[in-house]
């Protein structure tokens, strides 16, 4: 007997879904508890840090002293650098000590061999530093190189594990060592002295940090070794990302590009974008390009149709290097005149060409698409047809590489992924991918037999074949180097607009409010019966995702929302696009006193659809669930669509009441 679903206790050790863990939070309830002043004891939680204290306490210090471990050094490398950018004529110190996490195993060895080791193991083994502070650990050797930086440490078995900063002012002294996570994040607990109002604490620190100097021996050789060593030592996200900023940012293409354009030299992003496209073509075979319109897609196919001909040419890979490209007539002598500049040899070929059948049999132009080596495809959204001709044209080709360039990859959804998947050629795919197309194939290819979890494995594996960089992405690149992106002839920098939302008043009377109001609750008591469809059933790919009832349930609800969208959307455009809607073409011309041709072939009109449906009767329901009586009962049926038709008309009444003030006030704002 079916029961309540419970849900199931959690284990003591298990984590809740919706859990948080109380920890990441301790540095703000540390924050919210009373503490003394942080400059007289610095401590690390949400609205103070060491940091905040210490640094400054070192940097505006003529002679400062650090006494800290080596794990500190990338720290002390960032102070020393900003230290000596800020002109003292003195020296700064540093006493480097042990860490806890090194081996304690005897050493044989002299007490320098034996600290070097493990500092260098640390370092260069197991830490690394960061990538930013590259150019500051220059400026330490150079620091060091000019005797103004000495560097000491403690040798024998007693390891040296005090954290001192001392600075001319003030010293502290505690438990942070002078780390990131101790100067910021760590919990610590540490005293400061200043010299004026403590003047013998301070006095007293800094004779213990001078006892301590004086027992160290000098390190400097070694530590200058060490940072030499460490400008080629990088840790591996580090490392990563320096790899992919390369791939990102193009110049290992350069070799492949062409001569600049007629029209100037390639902007950044278009550089960048054929290198990532190289990348994509060389890893996967094909590539889809979908950029933004008005990002300069012509002249960057162009170059990197050369890029990718040139490299077949370069790897032995050619067997005819016939290139090709499919484009729409309007723009044909714009890629012939890029193609021409960067010295591609190009044949095109246009849409309309392809679309048409020939009584002659096929054309030289069909040949050399199917026979093309590499084949580009320009506006490749009006290929995403399978019945047409000029789509299976694309598709026989046998192509190595299919570079497709579109603004608009996907309109229509599921339909459009599949049709991709099949320009961009099924052999790239892996295998899961592939099952999946068979399995839609053997059901007719419609894309509403995807699951969602069918979707969302075709979108990520197309999104592996893509370049795609949005409006903002791209004006982002222009911000890094606008003299890069300036206009040869008009002087401009040339990016994108800046969208700058305006409120207006729409004008409508209080009259057309209170029918908008009418119309809005009329909208929302539609049962949709026009867009249920003819036939309900659950499709086979999502059978075991749904029961029969659900499913129902579903249909009803997505077409009583679309209806009430319908006609909400429409009485949004205008008076004339909701009198469309309701009651066709013709009928809102002759309404909204519109004279001439206003379209080749009417629309609308739910008010004939819906009678027509009344006369065929209901829909064929091949669902195994109680079904409600007017989707059973074909007089229930006509009874639901004569009120549908009611529902509608009152729509119409309503509408042909409305004012045009509104529509008025848009068009002379325009």
């Amino acid at each position: 007997m079916a029961g309540k679903a419970r849900r199931t206790a959690i284990q003591p050790d298990q984590a809740d879904l919706f859990s948080l863990d109380p920890s990441r939070f301790v540095l703000h309830q540390l924050a919210a508890r009373h503490w003394p002043a942080n400059d007289e004891f610095p401590v690390n939680h949400s609205r103070g840090h060491v940091r905040d204290v210490v640094w400054g306490d070192l940097l505006t210090s003529p002679a400062p002293l650090v006494v800290a471990g080596f794990a500190s050094i990338a720290q002390l490398v960032d102070l020393v650098a900003d230290w000596q950018a800020s002109g003292h004529d003195e020296n700064a110190r540093l006493l480097l000590g042990t860490e806890p996490f090194m081996t304690t195993r005897q050493r044989f060895g002299s007490p320098s061999a034996a600290f070097t080791e493990d500092v260098r193991q640390y370092w260069l083994e197991q830490q690394g530093i960061s990538l930013r502070l590259s150019s500051k650990v220059v400026q330490v050797i150079n620091v060091l190189d000019r005797g103004r930086l000495q560097v000491r440490f403690v040798p024998g078995a007693h390891r040296l594990h005090a954290k001192i900063f001392q600075g001319a002012e003030a010293a502290t002294v505690g438990s942070s060592n002078f780390t990131d996570s101790g100067l910021s994040s760590q919990i610590e607990a540490n005293a400061r002295f200043t010299k004026r109002d403590e003047p013998k604490r301070y006095g007293d620190l800094r004779q213990i940090a001078e006892n301590y100097w004086d027992q160290g021996q000098p390190w400097d050789g070694e530590f200058r070794d060490l940072l030499s060593s460490l400008l080629q030592f990088v840790p591996w996200q580090e490392a990563l990302a320096r790899a992919c900023a390369d791939l990102l940012e193009g110049e290992w293409a350069s070799r492949y590009m062409g001569s600049e354009s007629s029209a100037g030299p390639l902007w950044p992003s278009q550089r960048a974008g054929i290198a990532q496209a190289m990348w994509v073509v060389e890893n996967v075979g094909s590539v889809l390009v979908a950029d933004a319109t008005g990002s300069g897609k012509t002249r960057m196919g162009a170059q990197m149709t050369r890029a990718v001909r040139d490299r077949l040419w370069s790897t032995g890979r050619v067997r005819g290097g016939l290139t090709v490209l499919v484009c729409p007539p309007p723009v044909e002598d714009t890629w012939i005149r890029e193609a021409v500049s960067c010295g591609l040899t190009l044949n095109t070929v246009s849409h309309g060409l392809l679309s048409r059948k020939s009584a002659d049999g096929p054309r030289v132009e069909e040949d050399a698409v199917r026979q093309a080596q590499v084949l580009a495809v320009d506006e490749a959204h009006n290929f995403l047809t399978a019945t047409s001709n000029r789509t299976r044209h694309i598709r026989e080709s046998n192509a190595d590489h299919v570079l497709l360039f579109t603004a608009t990859p996907i309109n229509r959804g599921a339909s459009d992924l599949l049709q991709l998947v099949d320009l961009l050629g099924a052999d790239n795919f892996d295998d899961e991918t592939l099952a999946i197309l068979d399995q839609l194939e053997r059901r007719g290819g419609s894309g509403e037999a995807l699951t969602l979890a069918q979707s969302a494995r075709l979108r990520t594996e197309i999104q592996r074949f893509t370049v795609r960089r949005t409006k903002s992405a791209l004006n982002t690149m222009v911000d890094e180097d606008p003299e890069s992106y300036r206009h040869p002839v008009t002087g401009l920098i040339c990016r994108f607009p800046r969208h700058v939302s305006k409120i207006y008043p729409t004008g409508e009377t209080e009259a057309d409010a209170a029918l908008a109001t009418t119309i809005h609750g009329l909208a929302g008591g539609l049962l949709g019966v026009a867009l249920l469809g003819r036939r309900i059933a659950v499709p086979a790919t999502v059978r075991n995702e749904t029961s029969d009832e659900q499913w129902l349930k579903n249909r009803q609800g997505a077409a009583r929302g679309l209806a009430m969208h319908h006609v909400v959307s429409a009485l949004r455009s205008s008076k004339a696009a909701v009198i469309e809607h309701v009651a066709g073409t013709v009928d809102a011309a002759r309404r909204c006193g519109i004279e001439g041709s206003v379209k080749a072939q009417s629309t609308g009109d739910m008010l004939a659809t819906v009678a027509a449906l009344a006369e065929a009767g209901p829909p064929a329901i091949q669902l195994n669930c109680e079904l409600p009586d007017w989707l059973s009962s074909d007089a229930a049926w006509a009874a639901a669509c004569r009120e549908e038709f009611a529902r509608y008309q009152k729509i119409l009444d309503a509408a042909s009441e409305l004012s045009t003030a509104r529509e008025q006030v848009k068009a002379a704002l325009l």
